[in-house]
């Protein structure tokens, strides 16, 4: 028994070894082959995806950049010295007007409507002021009774004048203190200023049934000018509150007998225009048909950021043949010192770093930024970066890329000498 209770202390004793546990090394190395492995999943699902998609990408931009398409190209064409360059325009009336209501109420009744010619001074509309009424009353009655007060305070003005006076008398004689004429003096003085106040109170309730009387005439609404009625907004019955532009607007008034139009000029042909210079009109849909305008004024100066000329042209429309909102191009007779290159409108694109067009060097695709000097709708002229014998793309696109290799459609038309630079009206709107 002794033997078999001293193993057991002895097992006991490994048992329960109070020394640290040391880890295998075959433990730590799969651990470190798990972390590994994670890692390089991670790698795998994030990384390499975005590698893959940017060789991609690159690929498919040598790939494009090698390919060989196919574009449309054209040759700048060289405008006249002497010539018109065709603007487009929006025709305006004369004058236009907007009419509010300067006084509340509700509408008693209308006489014109849409289209109706009037003439200045005409009544178009009748207001009734039921509350303006009563205001009229109650500022006519603060005026007499104002007047009651000025009648007083003079009898009262009167009284003391002949006590201060009567005082004097009785000083002389003895019979008066001097504090009593001093006093007598006083009274005066306050009661003249009684009447001055009462007066500047009159003065100030006759200004306001003026006003009132004046704010009255509103309810009749009239034509400030001879013209035609373009807009009515009022129904019998119908709340006006008064507000001046933020009010109730009730008619609108145009003179359509002269039109106007305003077109802005480029600086390519700002120097040739002058006021009384005769403009051809025509309208969109009949290009065939023109009326003739004449320029009444102008800016005098280029506005910065579009370094354009702002030109008012009028047009005599007794006929009323020109409706104020039509389209219309202006063809406005201009002389340029050197000769522009015109390309199409639509080959020039527009970016952070400005105008550019493309050109086609030897079948190779070359951008080249470029000057525009005018906007003529469906051409724009060019200042600089091209030639007459260069070939522009007519409508490039951002897959054009620089060193691209191109064929050319068709072989681009010849330069034409004095070619017109508006064969064909824009169609652009300004």
């Amino acid at each position: 028994m002794a033997k078999t209770d001293v193993s057991r202390e002895h097992d006991e004793d490994e048992l329960f070894d109070p020394t640290p546990h040391q880890p295998r090394t075959r433990t730590v190395a799969l651990v470190g082959l798990v972390a590994f492995a994670v890692f390089v999943g991670l790698f795998v699902l994030g990384v390499l995806p975005r590698l893959q998609k940017k060789a991609a990408a690159d690929q498919a931009a040598k790939a494009t950049a090698s390919e060989i398409v196919h574009v449309a190209a054209t040759k700048p064409i060289r405008g006249k010295l002497d010539s018109e360059v065709s603007l487009p325009a929006t025709l305006l009336p004369l004058q236009e007007t907007t009419l509010y209501a300067r006084t509340g109420g509700f509408v008693k009744r209308w006489l014109v409507d849409l289209g109706d010619s009037v003439k200045e001074g005409q009544l178009l509309a009748e207001i009734e002021t039921p509350e303006l009424d009563r205001e009229i009353d109650q500022a006519n009655a603060a005026s007499a009774q104002a007047q009651a007060v000025v009648a007083q305070t003079k009898s009262k003005l009167a009284l003391a004048r002949t006590t201060s006076d009567r005082f004097k008398t009785l000083a002389v004689s003895g019979l008066a203190s001097q504090q009593d004429l001093e006093e007598k003096a006083a009274n005066v003085t306050a009661e003249e200023a009684n009447v001055r106040a009462a007066e500047a109170s009159v003065n100030s309730a006759f200004a306001n049934a003026r006003r009132l009387g004046e704010l009255k005439t509103f309810a009749k609404v009239v034509a400030p000018f001879d013209g035609t009625i373009t807009a009515r907004n009022v129904e019998i019955g119908a709340l006006i509150t008064a507000g001046g532009t933020t009010g109730q607007a009730l008619f609108k008034v145009a003179t359509t007998t002269t039109v106007r139009l305003f077109v802005q000029v480029p600086q390519l042909y700002a120097t040739s225009i002058a006021v009384g210079l005769d403009v051809k009109v025509t309208l969109r849909d009949e290009p065939k048909k023109a009326f003739l305008g004449k320029v009444t004024r102008t800016t005098k100066a280029l506005d910065m950021a579009t370094h354009t000329l702002k030109t008012e042209v009028q047009i005599v429309n007794t006929d009323g043949a020109l409706l104020p909102g039509m389209y219309v191009q202006a063809k406005v007779p201009a002389k340029v010192v050197a000769a522009p290159l015109m390309v199409p409108a639509t080959a020039l694109m527009i970016d952070a770093s400005g105008p550019k067009i493309a050109k086609i060097v030897d079948g190779t695709v070359h951008w080249v930024t470029v000057d525009v000097g005018a906007d003529l709708g469906d051409k724009v002229a060019l200042v600089g970066g091209v030639g007459e014998g260069d070939d522009v793309v007519t409508v490039p696109s951002d897959q054009l890329l620089e060193g691209m290799k191109v064929v050319l459609d068709s072989p681009p038309p010849a330069a034409k000498p004095d070619a017109k630079p508006d064969a064909k009206p824009s169609a652009k709107a300004p």
